[in-house]
Parts: structure tokens; sequence; C-alpha cells
């Protein structure tokens, strides 16, 4: 039960408070629900490990000079709050209702059991826990991933992989053994989870009612297929797609129907992305699918084309903006330096 304590106090400090800083920065005077509040504050969070992380990984730094970087770009957003003069002990949160209190009571019943049913640690498991472990135990950040036949490679879809750095960092500030963290994590993270449906729910129906109803054929999906989606936590895959995705799906429906911070929407969605895209490359990629399908099939449904203008300006802004780490991110691993190869001989 200490762990459990310990282990969420220091996802608030690691991840929760610095994106709620991030949150605060870019939209000062926006007002969120609180349970939507948990999902969003975790993908702004993630965004400060990108670049810090990045950097470490491409030229092999000691996790001293991350926390270092980490921790500037902590000190650059706090400075720039102070310079805007935007308080961050002003209340965001608007007065939850009966959906909300209905909602964080399923919450609950999903998180208790799976606190009690611990983590699942067959199958891809032992990968990503051999990967961390790796990262954990090393003064150097490595982005070579340990294979079971003996070599050390950098692989496609885990290449500078922010969700083994997160855990890594995790494990190292909370002293708590990884496999711990591990049978810890189904029964922490379904709360982003939940948060995230809502956020995009909110974002695509107008009534409150049918954001609720969304949440509850969830919980009935979910009870039907065995809690699938909550019993494989902490995969990246399960993060990028159960939390990144529907927040930056979410975000972009926010942005087409505001008329206010689109600049600052377009830098969140981005911010997102990018970070789907270190935890699980093919998340990233489903996104981009999904989204360009949407785009182009919505003049049927939708008749006003400033809709669709603001649409496509959204999905190209981002696509430009994710171009270079998606280089990086292609070529810095094996099997990008072999199609480099096979191209240029």
């Amino acid at each position: 039960m200490f762990d459990a304590v310990i282990y969420t106090g220091v996802i608030l400090l690691l991840i929760l408070f610095p994106g709620y800083l991030l949150f605060k920065l870019y939209f000062p005077r926006r007002e969120i629900a609180i349970i939507e509040s948990p999902s969003l504050f975790f993908a702004a969070g993630l965004s400060f490990i990108i670049l810090p992380m990045l950097i470490s990984y491409l030229f092999r730094c000691t996790w001293m000079f991350f926390i270092v970087l980490w921790s500037a770009e902590i000190l650059i957003v706090i400075a720039m709050l102070m310079y805007r003069k935007i308080s961050i002990m002003k209340n965001i949160f608007v007065k939850p209702d009966r959906y909300d209190l209905m909602i964080a009571l399923m919450i609950v019943v999903v998180s208790v059991p799976l606190f009690i049913k611990g983590g699942h640690f067959t199958g891809d498991a032992t990968a990503h826990l051999a990967s961390i472990v790796k990262l954990s135990e090393c003064r150097i950040i490595d982005p070579a991933v340990p294979m079971f036949r003996g070599i050390d490679q950098v692989a496609f879809n885990y290449a500078f992989s922010i969700h083994y750095g997160l855990f890594a960092l995790v494990q190292k500030v909370s002293g708590i053994e990884l496999k711990v963290i591990w049978n810890l994590s189904p029964g922490l993270f379904p709360m982003f989870i939940f948060s995230a449906l809502f956020f995009f729910a909110d974002n695509f129906f107008e009534k409150k009612v049918h954001v609720f109803i969304t949440l509850v054929v969830f919980f009935l999906y979910e009870f039907t297929i065995g809690w699938k989606d909550f019993i494989f936590l902490p995969y990246p895959d399960q993060i990028a797609r159960n939390v990144l995705l529907f927040v930056a799906f979410g975000s972009i429906f926010h942005s087409i129907r505001g008329e206010n911070a689109r600049f600052q929407n377009t830098l969140f969605i981005s911010s997102i992305i990018v970070s789907m895209m270190f935890v699980h490359m093919y998340s990233f990629f489903a996104f981009f699918f999904i989204a360009t399908v949407f785009s182009l099939m919505s003049p049927i449904f939708v008749r006003e084309k400033e809709v669709f203008r603001r649409q496509l300006v959204i999905l190209c802004v981002n696509a430009l903006i994710c171009l270079p780490f998606l280089l990086i991110r292609l070529f810095g691993s094996n099997y990008g330096k072999i199609y480099l190869y096979k191209w240029f001989n």
C-alpha cells in the first residue's frame, strides 16, 4: 500500500504537475472538468520528456544530464507563466455534476480490483521490462533494446521510447522495484483511459448525457471482454491507443469548434502526436490514417467549408511538425539504416 502511495506521488510530481503547468501556459482561461484533467495533464506532462529524452538517447547522455534538461524545461515554463502573470493557483475546474460522480465511481470499480489483481508479466511484458531495466540500471541512456538473440538493436517500433524512459525515471526517483511498479500500474492507469475517453466524447457530443452514455458503453464493453484494455497496462500500445489517441482527437474536435487559441491548440495537438510517436509507432500511424480519412470524408457530412478547411490545416501543420521527429525515429533505428543502405546501394 505504501508503494502505491509513493508511485502515485511520483507520477504526480514527474508528469501531472509539469503537465498542469504547460496546460495553464497554453490555455490560461480555459475551464475543464475534473474527470478530463488527468489525461490532459498526463499528455502534456509526457511531452516534457520528449526533447530531453531524445537528446539523451542520440548523444548517449547520462541520467543527470537528462534531469538537468527536463528541469530547465519546467523552469522555463514557470518563468513564462510568471512573465504572463498567469496564476497557477487559480481554479480551472468546473463544478462536478452527477454524471462526473458516476463516472468517478466507474473508475473506482475498475481500479480497485486491478490494484488487487496486479500486472501482466508474460508475453510482450518481458521485452518491455528488459528494456526498462536496461535503462534504469545504466548510467548512460542508450536507445538499444535488449534482444533475446543476444544482440542489442535499436528496434523500429520502440526506438527512442519515452515510455521506457518514463518508467525508468519513475523507478530511479521512487526507489521502488520495477516489478512492483509494473504490478501497480493496472490499478492506476484506468483513470487516464476513462479521462481521455471522457475528453474525446465531451468535445464530440454537445450534450453531457451522451458523454455519460459513451463511458457506460465503454465500461460494459470492457466487462464483456474481460477488461483486456486495462489488464495489459502499462503496455506502450495501450497508453498510446487508449490515452494519447483519444486526447489528440478530442483536442482536434475542440480546435475545430473553438474560435480562440487555435495556435495553442495546434501546439498542444502536435506535442501529443509526437509523444504518441515515441511511445508506440503504429498508434502514431493509426492517428494519421484515421485523421486523413475523417478529413477527406467530412465534406459529405458537414456542409460548412470552414470546418473542412480547419481540419486540413490542423492535419498539414501537424504532419510538418512531426516530420523531423519521424525521420529521426525512422533512420535512427536499425530497420531505417537497413532501408537507407538499400536505397543508396
